[in-house]
């Protein structure tokens, strides 16, 4: 029979395996990997609020397109309605 190993036991054993299978990295890599991911965050946060900032942007554009356009057609359909033909096919 088999003894069963406690949880903490595996994970340790787990642990060991995993970094004994990957070379050491010396303190001063480990920060400049530290400092890279920290860039990379920073990179996409920044990416993120450009791409709110421009959609919100795209956003007013088309809204303010949206109204020309349709103040245009009301304005059309005011023209429309003032034409006599327009008057004798309502009759």
């Amino acid at each position: 029979m088999s003894q069963k190993s406690s949880p903490s036991t595996r994970t340790d054993d787990h642990l060991a395996r995993f970094t004994s299978s990957r070379p050491a990295l010396q303190p001063t890599e480990e920060y400049a990997s530290l400092a890279a991911l920290k860039d990379v965050k920073l990179d996409i946060k920044a990416l993120r609020v450009d791409l709110q900032e421009e959609f919100s942007h795209n956003m007013k554009s088309k809204d303010r397109e949206i109204k020309y356009e349709l103040k245009f057609l009301n304005k059309k359909l005011e023209e429309t309605r003032k034409e006599p033909s327009y008057q004798q096919r309502r009759s």
